[in-house]
């Protein structure tokens, strides 16, 4: 996102002219957003743990989980007390380890409030810092007291944080940094490989688990022998807000907001030639010379934008929000399409073969795309406070799943479960699975059901709920 405050009011203006044509989901082909669950404060990213929850990651500090119908009403992890969130800064990444739940860890990159970590970090004010943290025992709440410090970044500025980190293919983690803030990186940072801004970094957190620095770097980052910052792998970044993997082909996709002319889409293969790429930042934005430096030779290793669009005045455009490739099921015209937006005309589009089209209008501050497990993506409207899903038109049916417990948490088996649809009336019976597993496959969205257990010597909880997505962990527990 680029400097809040003015591209809020400007988006706030747009979105009124907008709504004189279009409504927050009308589609321009056959895609649309359906409204999943609302309440969040300022939402800037949306994840899984290859499982059926959704985290919710929150600007103020919190993450928050959308299970069993609804919002956990426990934060799996609440560092407010740590972070300062005014404009650009605030809680921007989170990242599960690829060994989850396996190897315990989650890993956090915000900015602090200058408050002192319970590891004893000191931090300035204004410094961004990337920390692991615990799951405890209970799998739905983090450790809040076993922060270990993997970095701290100090800048200038408050705004071009970067923010997003997440682990490659390689298994590394990944983490973007915006060039330090202000208006055309006057440190230029981005093209110095002395400083950790402007660039995609990568540690291995595997090394060095259990002793500080509590990661490693690797052998094939291209600074980690030679003169420059060993955890530099790419640079020439302005604010890579959002970035993601391609779950098929494991390339890097990163949306790197402009300085107010180009935004930018960036694409690269993470094989033995990546590291050390440039992708051009200050001495270009998007394709264009910024005239700040000589672009002529083009810097080594330079990689031009696969996109670039216009977000000088008049344009409405303003921020590029970086997506992802497209690899779920249910929107079958989309798999393979790289999926992004632009935070300030709530615009969804779609990078096909190279060709970008416009896919949906929408009035939403979108700040954020995410995934679930199963690749289906999801929207964070930053202004709205709601989470919506790419969805085709018409929207498919969605599935409804749980599981019969004893009150001791044991599974009921081939338990009759009745599922009523409360606008028709219409029941439909199914029975548990050995484990005391059930499912509905097959129930339209936007209605209201009652989900119940029948047993002669037993009575179970009524769960009552609107479907808006699958919906997972519809537990039903014997209160006898």
């Amino acid at each position: 996102m680029k400097e809040v405050d003015y591209r809020i009011l400007r988006a706030a203006l747009l979105a009124a002219a907008f709504l004189f044509w279009f409504s927050s989901t009308e589609s321009l082909s056959q895609v649309q957003l359906q409204t999943v669950v609302g309440g969040f404060s300022r939402p800037v990213l949306i994840t899984h743990a290859r499982d059926d929850r959704i985290f919710i990651v929150e600007q103020p500090g919190t993450v928050r989980i959308f299970y069993g119908g609804g919002v956990l009403p426990t934060p799996f992890l609440n560092i407010t007390d740590l972070v300062t969130s005014p404009g650009e800064q605030g809680l921007l990444g989170f990242a599960f380890h690829p060994n989850h739940p396996v190897t315990p860890f989650v890993f956090v990159h915000f900015t602090s409030n200058g408050n002192v970590l319970p590891d004893g970090t000191d931090p300035a004010s204004g410094e961004n810092l990337v920390v692991r943290y615990n799951l405890s025992s209970n799998r739905n709440v983090v450790d809040q007291l076993s922060a270990k410090l993997l970095l701290r970044i100090p800048q200038r500025f408050s705004n071009h944080n970067g923010g997003m980190i997440a682990f490659g293919p390689d298994g590394n983690l990944y983490i973007a940094k915006g060039d330090g803030g202000s208006g055309n990186d006057p440190d230029n940072n981005a093209q110095n490989i002395q400083s950790i801004l402007g660039k995609m970094l990568r540690i291995d957190v595997d090394q060095n688990v259990d002793v500080p620095p509590y990661h490693g770097i690797p052998a094939t980052n291209p600074y980690s022998d030679t003169d420059g910052r060993d955890e530099v792998f790419l640079l020439g970044l302005r604010n890579p807000w959002r970035f993601s993997f391609d779950r098929t082909t494991g390339d890097l996709w990163i949306g790197d907001v402009g300085q107010g002319s180009r935004e930018e889409i960036n694409r690269l293969a993470i094989d033995a030639s990546s590291p050390g790429k440039n992708f051009g930042w200050r001495i270009f934005e998007g394709n264009s010379c910024t005239g700040l430096d000589s672009c002529v030779p083009p810097p080594a290793n330079y990689v031009p934008p696969v996109l670039d669009y216009s977000s000088a005045a008049p344009s409405p455009r303003c921020s590029v929000t970086g997506g992802y490739v497209y690899r779920g099921t249910l929107n079958t015209v989309l798999i393979g399409d790289y999926i992004f937006a632009d935070y300030c005309t709530g615009e969804i589009f779609r990078l096909s073969g190279g060709t970008n089209t416009a896919l949906l209008d929408t009035a939403e501050l979108i700040s954020s795309f995410g995934e679930n497990s199963r690749g289906e993506i999801y929207v964070a409207g930053h202004g709205s406070g709601q989470m919506f899903k790419l969805l085709p038109v018409p929207a498919p049916s969605a599935s409804i799943n749980g599981r019969v417990l004893t009150s001791r948490g044991r599974g009921y088996a081939n338990m009759n479960v009745i599922r009523l649809d409360i606008a028709t009336g219409e029941r439909i019976v199914t029975i548990t699975n050995p484990f005391g597993f059930y499912t509905f496959p097959s129930n339209q969205l936007n209605r209201e059901y009652i989900v119940t257990a029948i047993h002669r010597r037993a009575v179970f909880d009524e769960r009552r709920f609107t479907l808006t997505d699958d919906l997972y962990g519809i537990d039903l527990m014997s209160t006898q």
